[in-house]
C-alpha cells in the first residue's frame, strides 16, 4: 500500500527535538489574547485547542491555539457569557457547552454548539435544568451525561440528563442518590460512569460526600459503589491506563485542603489510599500522561510546584517547577505531541506554558483524514521520531506485525494488548491499522522502534470514525473517488450514457470493527451528504484486498449541477473529513 507520507509536516515539527533535551521541564508558550479563569479547554480533533468563556472580560470570548505557532487566536464568540460551564468535544468534532454561570451571576440552563470548521457557536437544545459547576461524560453511545451541580435557585440537585446530537435535544434520566457539586464523572471501561464526592445542599450550608455512585446508561439508573476514606468536594479524579481511577486532593469546604489520594477499583467497587502529595490541593488539575503517569498541577498562592503520580508504585514525585509562580482554577490540555498545554486560572492571569516529560512520544491520527477519531480496523498514521533507519512498505497488501525491526502494540481500556498490522515505516512515520477487536475507549500505544526504545502514546478508540481519503494525501479537497461503473476519475459524469444517475465509489476507513470481508455492508446506518443534502448509498463496507480500506458507493442525486460539490459520511454520529467531488 502506498505511503502517505509527508502528510502531518507540522506534527513531525511538533516531535522533531530530542525529547531528553527538554526533560521534566516547563516553557512558557503564546499569552492568551484574553486573561481567564473558571474557563474551559478542550482538544479539538485536528490537535489545536479551544478555550472559551470565563469570568468577565473573557465572558463569551472563545480562542484557538496552535501547537505548530504556540500563537493563539480569536474564534467566534459564544452567544450567551458564561463561566463555571462544561465543554466537551461530540462525536461530530463539534463543541458542546452548556450551563455554568452568566455575567448576572444567575446559573444557565443554555447550551450551545462550536463548528470547528466554521468557528461559529449554534445555540441547541435548552436543559431541563439550570446548573453550574455539573460534571459531564460523554457515553459510549455518543450522547452526553450532565449531572448535578447549583441549580437556579442556588441549591445543589441530584437530577440529570442526556443531551442527544442527532436531535439537539436534552432528557431527563435517572435521579442521583445524593445531590451533588465539586464531584467528578469518570466513564469507565464497562461503559458505566463512576461519579464522586461533591456535596450538596447550599454554599452557606453544604452538606459533604464521601459517597459514590454509578450510572448505568443501558437503565438510566443509578446505584451506590464504595465510599471514600474521605469526603473531598473539589477533587479531581482520572482514569487510569489499568482501569483503576485515581482521586486527588479537595477539602473540606472550610479551613483543610487536603494531599491525599484514593484509588477505586472497578472490579471491587472499593476505594483505597494510595499515595499523598507533598503538597495539599484544590482548583487543580490532573492530566494523564502518554506514559501512564498523572500530572497535577495546581497549589496554594506564593507555590509553584507540580508532581507525577505513578501508577505503578502508588508513589507521588516532584518535577519541574511552573514558569508562573502559581495557578488555580486554570485548564490543562494533553496535546498530540505529548506535551501538556496549562492555561489561564485565578488574577485572572493570561499567561499560559508547556509541560514536556522528556518521553519518547508517538502521535496517532486518521490515516484518512488526519483528524483524531479512529476506530477498530482503521487505517492510521503514527508520527514521531526516529522509529527507523529505513523506509520500507509492506510487500503485499494484506500487510505484516513486524518491518524494518518496528512493532506497534495497542493496550485497549480492557487491558488487552495486541500487534498492529503494519503498512509503511519510516524514520518518522509509521502506518498501521488498529487491530480489530480494539474495545472503544482510552489506549495505549507503544512502538518498539528498531533501536529497542519505546515510544508512547494515549488515543481515543471510537466504534465508528468514518473519513474519506483524498487525491492530495492531506485529508482535504478533491475525494479520492472513481465512477464505481466505468472506474473514470474526476470530473464525473452527472448521469450514465442511458440516462441513469451515476455511481460513485468513495475509498476511506474507519466504519468500524463490523465491517468485513464477509457480509460486510453496513449501509443501513451509514449517511453519505452532498452539500449538506442526503444522498443514496447503495454499499458501505469493506473494500477488496486492501486492509482497513473501506468503499462507500453512493448514487448521484438526480438533477446535481456541474461544478465542485461537498460530500460528507457519518455513521452513529461520527462525521467524516468534508472532501470535494467534481461535476462535469
Amino acid at each position: 500500500m502506498k505511503h502517505y507520507a509527508p502528510f502531518f509536516t507540522a506534527l513531525v515539527l511538533l516531535l522533531a527535538l530530542p525529547g531528553a533535551l527538554f526533560a521534566q521541564q516547563w516553557n512558557a508558550t503564546g499569552a492568551l489574547n484574553t486573561a481567564r479563569v473558571l474557563h474551559t479547554s478542550t482538544l479539538l480533533a485536528n490537535g489545536k485547542v479551544l478555550i472559551v468563556g470565563g469570568t468577565s472580560p473573557a465572558g463569551a470570548t472563545a480562542e484557538l491555539y496552535d501547537p505548530v505557532t504556540g500563537n493563539w487566536t480569536a474564534t467566534g464568540n459564544l452567544n450567551t457569557p458564561r463561566h463555571n460551564h462544561i465543554a466537551l468535544r461530540l462525536l461530530s468534532g463539534k463543541v458542546l457547552v452548556a450551563g455554568g454561570q452568566g455575567t448576572d451571576r444567575k446559573n444557565l440552563s443554555s447550551a450551545e454548539l462550536y463548528d470547528p470548521a466554521t468557528g461559529v457557536w449554534t445555540p441547541t437544545g435548552t436543559m431541563n435544568a439550570a446548573r453550574e459547576l455539573p460534571s459531564a461524560t460523554i457515553l459510549p453511545s455518543g450522547k452526553v451525561l450532565l449531572a448535578g451541580g447549583e441549580a437556579a435557585d442556588d441549591t445543589v440537585g441530584n437530577t440529570a440528563e442526556l443531551y442527544d446530537p442527532s436531535t439537539g435535544s436534552w432528557s431527563l434520566t435517572g435521579t442521583m442518590n445524593a445531590a451533588r457539586e465539586g464531584h467528578t464523572a469518570t466513564l469507565l471501561p464497562n461503559g458505566k460512569v463512576l461519579v464522586v464526592s461533591g456535596f450538596g445542599g447550599t454554599l452557606t450550608n453544604p452538606t459533604l460526600h464521601s459517597s459514590t455512585e454509578l450510572y448505568d446508561s443501558t437503565t438510566g439508573n443509578w446505584t451506590p459503589t464504595g465510599s471514600l476514606d474521605t469526603a473531598r468536594p473539589f477533587l479531581k479524579a482520572v482514569l487510569l491506563t489499568n482501569g483503576k481511577v485515581l482521586a486527588v486532593g479537595g477539602s473540606n469546604f472550610t479551613s483543610t485542603v487536603y494531599n491525599t489520594a484514593e484509588l477505586y477499583d472497578p472490579a471491587t467497587g472499593q476505594w483505597s489510599a494510595t499515595g499523598s502529595m507533598a503538597v495539599a490541593r484544590q482548583a487543580h488539575t490532573l492530566t494523564l500522561l502518554s506514559y501512564g503517569q498523572v500530572l497535577v498541577v495546581g497549589k496554594t498562592a506564593g507555590q509553584n510546584g507540580a508532581e507525577l503520580y505513578d501508577p505503578a508504585s502508588g508513589s507521588w514525585a516532584t518535577t519541574a517547577n511552573l514558569s508562573s509562580n502559581f495557578r488555580q482554577n486554570h485548564t490543562a490540555t494533553l496535546l498530540l505531541n505529548g506535551k501538556v498545554l496549562v492555561a489561564g486560572g485565578n488574577g485572572p492571569l493570561a499567561s499560559a506554558e508547556l509541560y514536556d516529560s522528556g518521553g519518547l512520544v508517538v502521535a496517532t491520527v486518521s490515516g484518512a483524514s488526519f483528524q483524531l477519531q479512529i476506530a477498530p480496523k482503521a487505517i492510521v498514521s503514527a508520527f514521531g521520531q526516529n522509529f527507523s533507519t529505513q523506509t520500507i512498505s509492506a510487500v503485499n497488501v494484506l500487510a505484516t506485525t513486524s518491518m524494518a525491526g518496528v512493532t506497534v502494540k495497542i493496550k485497549d481500556v480492557n487491558g488487552v494488548e495486541r500487534l498492529s498490522p503494519l503498512f509503511f515505516v519510516s524514520p518518522q512515520q509509521i502506518n498501521y491499522q488498529l487491530p480489530a477487536g480494539t474495545a472503544p475507549g482510552q489506549a495505549i500505544v507503544t512502538v518498539t522502534a528498531s533501536d529497542g526504545r519505546l515510544h508512547n502514546g494515549l488515543i481515543q478508540v471510537d466504534a465508528a470514525a468514518p473519513a474519506i481519503f483524498t487525491v492530495n494525501q492531506q485529508g482535504t479537497g478533491a475525494a479520492a473517488a472513481l465512477d464505481a461503473i466505468t472506474f473514470a476519475g474526476a470530473p464525473f459524469n452527472a448521469t450514465q450514457p442511458n440516462g441513469e444517475p451515476s455511481y460513485l465509489a468513495f475509498f476511506g476507513t474507519g466504519l468500524g470493527a463490523d465491517v468485513t470481508d464477509a457480509d460486510g455492508d453496513v449501509k443501513a446506518n451509514v449517511e453519505a451528504r452532498i452539500d449538506g443534502q442526503p444522498v443514496t448509498v447503495v454499499y458501505a463496507g469493506q473494500a477488496p484486498f486492501f486492509v482497513g480500506l473501506n468503499q462507500i458507493n453512493m448514487q448521484l442525486p438526480v438533477g446535481i449541477s456541474s461544478g465542485t460539490h461537498t460530500f460528507t459520511l457519518s455513521r452513529n454520529g461520527a462525521v467524516s473529513n468534508p472532501v470535494t467531488v467534481a461535476i462535469k
